[in-house]
């Protein structure tokens, strides 16, 4: 039979975790496997923040996670900060500059931030295989019966390779390897013409731990309303409530794009999370738009006052809304745009739609569109530094764990940061 070749860690996946843990676990002087089944690594770091690459944000706590990780997810922050996540890129080369909170590298363009991984993977020996999938990792003990002298993590040397307790076969389309470490990072199932086509579930699955349902997170809501063919390409900022089965489920400012099927945009986005899982639960879900989210109802009742006593319902609207929401609103009002004479009760029901124009939704996009992914490995099987607790040696990072971020670089950041408590946890047992 064929000899399998040794590392003393293997990464499986690319990613922006990946390649983070890679980095760190090689700082222990071990040799490092990552395996990529794509062509190219990083191709979701090229896609952020619109190819400018959102690595992080400064206004950072753990709110901005959901999932059973959140707790995690707060551990992690609190061990790379986003000054710190800063500082890590500074010393590896990369100077990043900051608008608003938001964090970019300072060429604003994602494939800087990829150069400068590749070029300190290839610093400290880290070997790619790029086209290659993996298809099984399994645990095996020893073959090499330890003393019981020694702790469970102790190991005899043949051949320079460390005798750790457990070693893991992990097996791909070309080949086969062995290392006592593995990092599973290979990503979710959000945007899987980037990589993330789930397959890190079904090997998890198989190694018996619980992985929750992946759902689409940060994408659009669709709507069976009629008027969204009329509507497609308008953006409107203002408000944007959830409610769940009559109860406010969340709020949200910004602007909202609408579309032919419906919602978008990244107000739509920070709520899509909760109405993705209240539609899978069979949940009653809404969205009520609000175009004047500073202003009361009494005070937009007051505008509208003041702008009819001049002049005809449409041109009320006009100079109010944008022109394609204008003819919408008179219908829903059953206003009729022409000069003429409209009841009190009538009025006050266009500024109530203002206030709160009802959206039923029925529906989401899947993850072909989706910006992340929620579920994944639960919690509860994993150490604060990733670590399995059924299996020694076998870290889970990334979209993979059931950690989901907000928009604006908060998916990012626990990418980086999951990997990187990986990589460290496994350099610091000293492999070489």
């Amino acid at each position: 039979m064929k000899m399998k070749e040794e590392f003393d860690t293997v990464i499986v996946g690319a990613g922006a975790s990946g390649l983070i843990a890679a980095l760190e676990a090689a700082k222990g002087g071990g040799k490092v496997l990552l395996i990529e089944r794509m062509d190219s690594p990083g191709r979701k770091i090229l896609a952020t923040g619109n190819g400018r690459c959102n690595m992080t944000n400064m206004n950072m706590n753990g709110d901005c996670y959901r999932g059973s990780g959140q707790a995690l997810a707060r551990y992690g922050i609190s061990q790379m900060t986003p000054e710190k996540l800063r500082r890590y890129f500074y010393s590896l080369g990369l100077y990043t500059i900051e608008r608003d909170g938001y964090v970019y590298p300072v060429t604003e363009q994602a494939k800087t931030v990829l150069r400068i991984l590749n070029e300190a993977l290839m610093k400290q020996g880290v070997i790619i295989h790029k086209g290659e999938t993996v298809t099984n990792i399994c645990p095996r003990k020893n073959e090499k019966n330890i003393s019981r002298e020694h702790d469970t993590d102790s190991y005899s040397s043949e051949a320079g390779f460390r005798r750790f307790a457990v070693r893991y076969d992990i097996e791909t389309e070309q080949g086969s390897y062995r290392a006592p470490h593995v990092v599973l990072a290979a990503g979710g199932k959000a945007s899987p013409n980037l990589g993330s086509n789930g397959s890190g579930y079904e090997l998890a699955k198989k190694l018996g731990l619980k992985v929750n349902r992946p759902l689409p997170a940060l994408t659009a809501l669709t709507s069976p309303k009629g008027i969204f063919k009329a509507l497609s390409g308008v953006r409107t900022k203002g408000g944007l409530s959830l409610f769940i089965d009559g109860t406010k489920a969340g709020f949200e400012k910004g602007e909202i794009q609408f579309t032919a099927y419906g919602v978008s945009g990244i107000p739509v986005f920070q709520l899509s999370r909760y109405a993705v899982e209240a539609l899978e639960k069979k949940e009653k879900t809404e969205l009520f738009f609000d175009f004047f989210p500073d202003l009361s109802f009494q005070e937009l009742r007051t505008i509208v006052r003041d702008f009819r006593k001049e002049t005809d319902c449409f041109s009320v609207l006009s100079g109010l809304v944008h022109e394609k929401w204008v003819s919408v609103l008179l219908k829903e009002a059953g206003i009729s745009g022409n000069k003429g004479t409209v009841s009190e009760k009538k009025w006050n029901y266009l500024v109530s739609l203002l206030k709160e124009y009802p959206i039923p939704v029925d529906g989401y996009r899947d993850f072909d569109f989706a910006q992340a992914c929620q579920g994944g490995v639960d919690a509860s099987e994993l150490t604060s530094n990733l670590e399995s607790k059924k299996h020694k040696g076998l870290y889970l990072t990334g979209e993979l764990v059931d950690v989901d971020g907000t928009c604006g670089g908060y998916n990012l950041h626990w990418a980086f940061t999951s990997g990187y408590l990986a990589g460290t946890a496994i350099a610091k047992q000293g492999m070489r």
